[in-house]
């Protein structure tokens, strides 16, 4: 089987700006676990829509017909459902265009094409969900998009009260190992969102003020309790509580320092803040069962020194992996990833600058039916995309080839109103890289995330 760029884009959390899955990484510092959402982002080969495989079947050669497979993302759950009805364009190098309509199993079959005049785009589009298109395809039998739900109809609210707290914890952490939200306050009530139809099992922590001092960019904080528990599936909004005290743990502690890209003078150079997660779960990105306790930049700031825990839980549904990284307030940001629990120390000095996304030529709002420059990507990229949405919605996901240092938007499909897969007029793009991606699995061992460029949205 032969995988493409896309064959390795799976949910990198699945709705990058988005409150529903993964988003930035979340930093829980002192008494405020932060608000920012868990994508823990940059994670996973897709950003943002997909987690979506489009592999060429060996028994598929591309003389069979250039066959197009819609699906709705997994986002953890068991399968990924085909999507029927979703509008499909085809953008040729000759300038046409050829739109058509999935079937009951979510396919299309656009016949033979002539792959001698060079790469095609292929843009797939779904009421409610994100928008994915793949530019410089190349040729092959079958292209596999899945499309990331905006609303949130595959999931259900559960909620509850956190029990069996030792009444030091200033901030509390619940998720799960399924797709969803998370919850991360200072309430002992929580509120989130699992797929539905799905069994699934919490995850939890109560943390507490931290024993050592750090600068306002670093990280203090300690872990009072650890928390595990099984889920069967639920298919309607559930009241579920959750007694802390319950899972008895020792945490395995481990330590490191990774280098800050750009040093003093880079694009994390003032305000960048380190995060160091383990995660029970590399197929929906979440169940977070570690965190780093004391995390701060050096003096010089070249690098990021950590001291860091985690509950080792085991079990079939357990694949854990680490992730660390630093991040500008602004929400540029670059990770690295391992796969399994972390050894007893992490020392790297191989974290890569964020990619820049401009537009030559453009006086004031970037335009979406112009070329985006991408500049700075690393050298052994394998999936170049980029987001275009909002900081709490994403809209469309335009994903290129790893080494394209220029990506022209195709148009949207003739039913992809704007103001529908756009809730409003003021759109960003950002850039995301993905290198080293680890075999098996959808995470990306590298990944980087731009500085939002402004853009105007599509008439």
């Amino acid at each position: 089987m032969t995988t493409t760029n896309s064959a390795r884009l799976g949910l990198l959390c699945s709705l990058m700006f988005s409150t529903l899955a993964c988003g930035d990484p979340p930093m829980l510092t002192d008494d405020r676990p932060s608000a920012t959402d868990a994508s823990e982002s940059g994670a996973d080969v897709s950003e943002a829509g997909a987690d979506g495989s489009s592999d060429v079947p060996a028994d598929r050669p591309a003389s069979a017909g250039f066959l197009v497979t819609v699906v709705e993302s997994a986002l953890g759950r068991a399968t990924a459902p085909p999507l029927v009805g979703a509008s499909v364009a085809l953008d040729l190098p000759d300038r046409s265009r050829r739109v058509n309509s999935t079937d009951a199993e979510g396919h299309v079959n656009f016949g033979r094409l002539d792959w001698s005049m060079g790469p095609i785009a292929v843009t797939a589009y779904a009421r409610d969900h994100v928008v994915v298109s793949e530019v410089g395809v190349t040729e092959r039998g079958e292209l596999r998009i899945a499309l990331a739900p905006r609303t949130l109809a595959p999931f259900v609210q559960v909620s509850g009260a956190i029990t069996g707290r030792t009444g030091m914890g200033v901030g509390f952490y619940v998720s799960t190992d399924v797709a969803g939200d998370s919850y991360r306050g200072a309430a002992s009530d929580y509120v989130i969102t699992v797929a539905r139809g799905e069994p699934f099992t919490f995850f939890g922590l109560e943390l507490g003020r931290g024993a050592m001092m750090a600068s306002a960019r670093g990280i203090t904080q300690s872990v009072l309790q650890y928390f595990r528990r099984d889920q069967t599936a639920l298919d309607t909004d559930t009241t579920v509580n959750l007694d802390f005290s319950t899972t008895p743990t020792t945490p395995v502690r481990f330590a490191g320092t990774f280098n800050v890209p750009g040093g003093a003078a880079g694009p994390f150079g003032a305000d960048g803040r380190p995060f160091v997660f383990v995660l029970a779960r590399a197929d929906s990105q979440s169940g977070f069962v570690g965190v780093a306790t004391h995390a701060d930049v050096r003096a010089d700031g070249s690098a990021m020194d950590f001291d860091a825990e985690y509950a080792r839980f085991a079990g079939p549904r357990i694949d854990a992996y680490t992730r660390y990284g630093v991040q500008a307030t602004e929400g540029t940001y670059t990770l690295a990833q391992l796969r399994g629990y972390p050894t007893a120390r992490i020392d790297d000095t191989m974290l890569t600058l964020p990619t820049t996304v401009s537009q030559p030529g453009a006086v004031g709002t970037a335009d979406l039916t112009r070329p985006f420059a991408i500049a700075d990507v690393p050298a052994g990229n394998e999936v170049l995309s980029l987001v275009i949405g909002t900081t709490l919605a994403t809209g469309w996901v335009v994903r290129a080839p790893g080494n394209s240092t220029m990506i022209t938007p195709p148009r949207l499909p003739p039913s992809a109103m704007p103001a529908d897969v756009f809730p409003t007029t003021a759109l960003s793009v950002r850039s995301f890289t993905c290198e080293a991606t680890i075999a098996m699995s959808n995470l990306c061992g590298r990944s980087t995330r731009s500085r939002a460029l402004a853009v105007a949205r599509p008439m």
